[in-house]
């Protein structure tokens, strides 16, 4: 038990640090914001720091030992974080009483949210929920309009109907195409993080 207190003590140790070096690219009203919320949202040291975070960070991570994603890769993924953000603080504001949250990614969504003003019967932490989201919303609209699109793209795939004859026929014809270009890409990524070793290899040397 001492082990496991010290382990957490040690990562949120590490955690804050990280923060306050990473806290210039956070408004500071939104910074405070979620520290208001958390006080709300509270839970023990070590369920927060237990080594198993909602969104890891390893996919973001590119040192000079092992190059993960490309700049492409990683605003596809961080799209994705952020639209599971929006959705995950809808949830919250649902839970929220007397209130009905926007759309998730919708105009009226991102125009209500953004632009919250706190009316009869709102309480704090609704009123900071609002805010958190719309910060997210903004982001999105401003920053993430294409990898946006590309997830609402993946996200149709999934409504393939599979049993459908005439959608397997298709499918079957295109397949030559789609497969010769999934084999061509993949081959392009291996050939950059070939190269990438190499040039590393070659500063290493230096």
């Amino acid at each position: 038990m001492m082990v496991s207190t010290a382990k957490a003590v040690v990562y949120l140790s590490l955690c804050l640090c990280v923060c306050q070096v990473r806290g210039s690219h956070i408004p500071e009203k939104m910074n405070r914001t979620i520290q208001n919320l958390l006080r709300t949202y509270n839970i023990g040291a070590l369920e927060r720091y237990n080594g198993t975070p909602v969104f890891p960070r390893e996919p973001l991570v590119d040192s000079m030992e092992k190059s993960h994603l490309s700049s492409a890769e990683k605003m596809t993924f961080m799209g994705g974080v952020l639209e599971t953000y929006e959705k995950l603080l809808g949830q919250m504001l649902e839970q929220r009483p007397n209130l009905t949250p926007p759309t998730a990614g919708g105009r009226e969504g991102l125009d209500s949210a953004a632009n919250a003003v706190p009316g009869a019967g709102d309480d704090e932490v609704r009123t900071d929920l609002m805010y958190i989201l719309g910060k997210i919303q903004d982001l999105k609209r401003h920053r993430y309009q294409e990898q946006s699109k590309l997830l609402q793209r993946l996200h149709d795939l999934g409504k393939v109907q599979m049993d459908d004859r005439t959608i397997q026929s298709k499918a079957l014809g295109e397949l030559p195409w789609l497969y010769a270009e999934a084999s061509s890409l993949s081959s392009i990524k291996k050939q950059t993080r070939r190269r990438r070793r190499q040039a590393r290899k070659v500063i290493g040397h230096q």
